[in-house]
């Protein structure tokens, strides 16, 4: 009998978990084609300001969209793209920018350091690096600094996720007031089973490290709006990753909305950034809800 390594599930079972090409097949190369021309589009359309340093590590490079014309004091949207931690790049997700853009929102994609290059804590780190540059520079590029929004798919989803978790236990970091709502999409947010999983070869991961960096976990969260969506055709640890998120951070006073995204998977969950979306109208009534006030932290 096959050793179980996590919850029910022996080795095999827990990689195919977190195996999302499976819930693609055949098909991946065609929806990266599309991808990656709809991202082409939006740059050729929306004529961005490309690879703006905003730290000395070669990576430390970011994507800045302008908001919608006319707007002067918009929020900043800042989007943290996926690969598990080791592969995926700004460009490819350009295409973000239509869908938020079309809140109002001026849009950020930046670059991160990626393993097993760097670390994990590396690309919090990094990410925490572009959102205080972003803050000091907002209102260069019609952006208000006091109104950012992170987001994330994947695992840029838990980069974002993570951005949050580290700022309520810094209550003398300006960005904490700056931060006011979190958007991520089909996250990794507890990471022990990565740990445990064939991903760990790239993430090199402790016991300490998946402690330290599960924001499901985390002692403490900004008190914001929080919009979690996963896609009802991923794995059962992506449903109960977004789950537990949803459910480890409202005790701490994130105001936590949770939207299962009917004949969706890993993949085709990108379609959600897009102007319409039920993801997108889902975070303008929470929003609405909770309005954005003044960040602050729990726990």
């Amino acid at each position: 009998m096959a050793e179980v390594v996590w919850k029910n599930m022996d080795q095999a079972a827990l990689d195919a978990q977190y195996t999302t090409r499976n819930q693609i097949g055949s098909a991946y190369e065609a929806w990266n084609s599309a991808r990656r021309s709809d991202s082409e589009e939006a740059r050729r359309v929306l004529k961005p300001v490309l690879d703006v340093a905003y730290g000395t590590g070669a990576r430390q490079r970011l994507d800045i969209f302008l908001p919608p014309e006319g707007m002067t004091s918009a929020p900043a949207a800042i989007f943290f793209h996926g690969g598990f931690w080791k592969s995926g790049d700004k460009g490819d997700l350009s295409l973000v920018a239509f869908g938020l853009r079309s809140l109002g929102a001026a849009v950020v994609l930046p670059n991160y350091s990626l393993c097993p290059a760097a670390s994990i804590h590396d690309a919090v780190d990094s990410a925490m690096q572009a959102v205080t540059w972003v803050v000091a520079h907002a209102k260069k590029f019609a952006a208000d600094a006091n109104n950012i929004w992170l987001c994330g798919h994947s695992s840029g989803a838990h980069v974002a996720a993570s951005c949050c978790a580290g700022l309520s236990g810094n209550s003398a970091e300006a960005t904490l007031a700056a931060v006011k709502a979190l958007i991520v999409t089909s996250g990794m947010y507890q990471l022990e089973p990565i740990r445990r999983s064939y991903l760990n070869g790239d993430a090199r991961l402790s016991e300490d490290d998946a402690c330290q960096l599960s924001p499901a976990t985390a002692p403490g969260f900004l008190n914001i709006p929080v919009m979690v969506a996963v896609g009802e055709e991923e794995s059962s640890e992506f449903i109960h990753q977004s789950e537990d998120f949803v459910g480890g951070i409202k005790p701490l006073g994130a105001m936590a909305s949770f939207y299962r995204v009917p004949r969706t998977n890993h993949y085709s969950m990108l379609e959600q950034w897009r102007a319409g979306s039920g993801l997108l109208t889902r975070f303008q009534s929470l929003l609405a809800r909770y309005g954005t006030t003044r960040a602050h932290s729990a726990g």
